[in-house]
């Protein structure tokens, strides 16, 4: 945007360009607010009892804002940001899912045993062969067996553990009695005497990869000395936060909001009555006080 569009905007707005500059990001945490309280009910979790990990380039900017409007009491800010997904993908462990259709009821005392079995072991061994050919470096594959399973005439279904050993005559009482747990814990409810069915098997492929080594940080000076003092807009007026260079600060440097903390990859926001804290790793742990 132009300086002559800039002007424009905060002439119709009647704001000054901080004013506006901060609306703006005051609707995108309002937006992010929304889509976090929806994620929250559906799981019926507190926020407090968690911690934001604030990434990629944008995250640590609003990171801050948006746990404070959420309620979660701190941020978790990588050392790197930037490229928190690429080291992930480098260091996760090798998963692959395989599933085959099969619809078939689950009666208490009668199940294809035989047949399911043979399903799951061809799903086994497809997995073994896809981790021969694509997973160099891999350690030995764990593998988890679940089931797609519903109640006749239901439209969804639930992912149901299962183990190998149901798969005799007479399992049908174990999965049906997994099935209804399951059930119970995601819905809160369970019709024990309506019948139910599988619709998919499931295996799961596990492998692990070497993890990447992290450098632990020397100590620094606990109130670190910023490089400058600069002038911001925050929470609706100004105020002074004082900047910091992220690659100068040491294990067990503290600090006080407003600051800001610049690094190559992001930009740190730390507000007001927050204080952030570099662990042994060189990640910056913000906290709310008051």
């Amino acid at each position: 945007m132009s300086p002559d569009e800039r002007a424009q905007v905060t002439s119709k707005a009647q704001m000054t360009p901080d004013e506006a500059a901060e609306s703006v990001v005051r609707v995108a945490v309002s937006n992010m607010y929304a889509e976090f309280t929806k994620i929250l009910s559906r799981a019926a979790v507190d926020p407090r009892d968690f911690t934001l990990v604030a990434f990629g380039g944008a995250g640590p900017v609003v990171g801050a804002l948006v746990a404070r409007e959420v309620g979660i009491p701190a941020v978790f800010v990588p050392r790197s940001p930037g490229t928190l997904c690429a080291l992930g993908a480098l260091s996760a462990d090798i998963v692959n899912d395989a599933v085959r259709t099969v619809h078939t009821r689950v009666e208490p005392a009668l199940l294809e045993a035989p047949a399911l079995r043979r399903q799951y072991d061809a799903l086994r061994a497809e997995l073994a062969e896809w981790l021969q050919r694509f997973g160099a470096g891999a350690g030995p594959a764990a593998f988890r067996h679940a089931a797609d399973m519903r109640y006749v005439g239901q439209s969804y279904e639930i992912d149901v553990p299962v183990e190998l050993d149901w798969l005799v005559p007479g399992g049908g009482i174990s999965f049906l009695t997994a099935f209804h747990r399951a059930h119970e814990r995601a819905f809160g409810h369970a019709d024990r005497e309506a019948p139910a069915e599988i619709v998919n098997l499931r295996v799961q492929l596990r492998a692990e990869r070497p993890r990447v080594p992290l450098e632990e940080l020397p100590a620094g000076s606990t109130t670190p000395a910023p490089r400058a003092r600069r002038r911001i807009w925050l929470d609706g007026g100004p105020t002074e936060a004082r900047v910091f260079d992220r690659a100068a600060l040491g294990r067990g440097a503290r600090l006080e909001g407003p600051a800001i903390v610049e690094q190559p990859d992001t930009t740190v926001l730390v507000p007001c009555s927050h204080v952030g804290e570099i662990d042994r790793f060189g990640n910056l742990l913000l906290r709310r006080e008051g």
